[in-house]
């Protein structure tokens, strides 16, 4: 590939990453990428290149020059793709300050360490063995199952048996 915008598009094809996406991803406006990928801008800033790089999974100086190999060694894997509503997640995720991010951080992986605990005991008592991933709880429960939780606590729940009822108190 001769070009910038296409070595780009072949990195974003091969990723499933819209322009759109990418420019959000890299803090890019969508025209900049647009015009890169039309090939009505020539180059990128080094911010910006090693960003897209990054994002892609690819190896920066093939970006920038085309020589070498396409994927980098040291990347992640290529990533997932997500819906516009999460994006919009993320974007809302990352204007909150450090300490409202942690806490909500926490709260997150103390609900989905709650999940993987009732389908872990759901496919136990079902004589099912396996590790409990997020397709497997899909699997099992058709979506996510809902974990009950009373304010910060969350309360012990297995499918399948009844919820206790609530006091007058509680109410």
């Amino acid at each position: 590939m001769v070009t910038l915008g296409e070595r780009l598009q072949s990195a974003m094809d091969a990723r499933g990453v819209t322009v759109s996406r990418l420019a959000k991803a890299v803090g890019m406006s969508y025209q900049g990428i647009k015009k890169i990928v039309d090939g009505k801008t020539q180059g990128m800033s080094a911010d910006n290149l090693m960003a897209t790089a990054a994002f892609l999974s690819v190896n920066a100086e093939w970006l920038r020059t085309g020589a070498g190999e396409r994927d980098s060694a040291s990347a992640p894997a290529a990533p997932r793709s997500i819906s516009e509503s999460q994006w919009a997640l993320l974007e809302d995720f990352e204007m909150l300050p450090d300490d409202e991010k942690q806490a909500l951080r926490t709260t997150l992986k103390a609900k989905a360490d709650h999940v993987r605990k009732i389908v872990t005991e759901y496919l136990g008592r079902q004589g099912m063995t396996g590790s409990v991933t997020d397709a497997r709880v899909r699997e099992t429960f058709g979506a996510p199952p809902p974990a009950p939780y009373k304010g910060k606590q969350i309360e012990p729940f297995h499918p399948g048996e009844k919820k206790p009822a609530k006091s007058r108190r509680e109410g």
